[in-house]
């Protein structure tokens, strides 16, 4: 499960950095400043995609694993890294809140998570529809995603695929 996760982020990313490489205006936070994801989300929660927030052109919907924090976990590294790649001020990340406990991942009780997840996905939709998405998840989250993907609408399906995005979720749901 883990494998299948990192290669749809692998793809995921390699999708993104095309056009967003080189680009002379990126922001990438100095040392001094304090506004990395590593730094400035509070209490290991990210909803950047709240109805308050404008849309940016990646959406990163990011789903925790089991007993971590917040609706992100410890994941602020990995945004930090997405980030650097795709410029700050291009990136937004929520986070899917979900009980994610030791007992639904051993009995798969992932329904609380997928619906979670799907109503994110539907705001966005809603919301920024021009956005470009990037829907992952860590253990037990990476399971959520996974699941979501095999029940997935084929609206949904048809805005995680747009653009060269269709090797994401062909990825997810192909890797056995």
């Amino acid at each position: 499960m883990h494998l299948s996760s990192a290669v749809t982020t692998a793809i995921a990313l390699s999708l993104l950095i095309p056009s967003t490489l080189g680009h002379p205006n990126k922001h990438r936070p100095s040392a001094l400043e304090d506004n990395t994801y590593t730094n400035r989300h509070n209490h290991n929660v990210l909803n950047e995609l709240s109805p308050m927030t404008l849309c940016r052109n990646i959406s990163l919907l990011y789903v925790r694993g089991s007993h971590t924090k917040g609706n992100v976990g410890k994941a602020g590294p990995f945004f930090d890294a997405l980030a650097n790649i795709t410029d700050y001020d291009n990136l937004a990340v929520q986070g899917v809140d979900y009980p994610a406990t030791i007992l639904d991942y051993l009995f798969g009780h992932f329904d609380k998570g997928v619906s979670n997840l799907r109503a994110k996905l539907r705001a966005t939709m809603d919301r920024c529809p021009d956005t470009k998405l990037v829907v992952t998840g860590y253990s037990q989250g990476a399971m959520v995603v996974r699941k979501f993907a095999e029940e997935a609408t084929p609206e949904e399906v048809a805005f995680i695929r747009t653009g060269k995005s269709k090797v994401l979720l062909r990825s997810a749901l192909d890797a056995d």
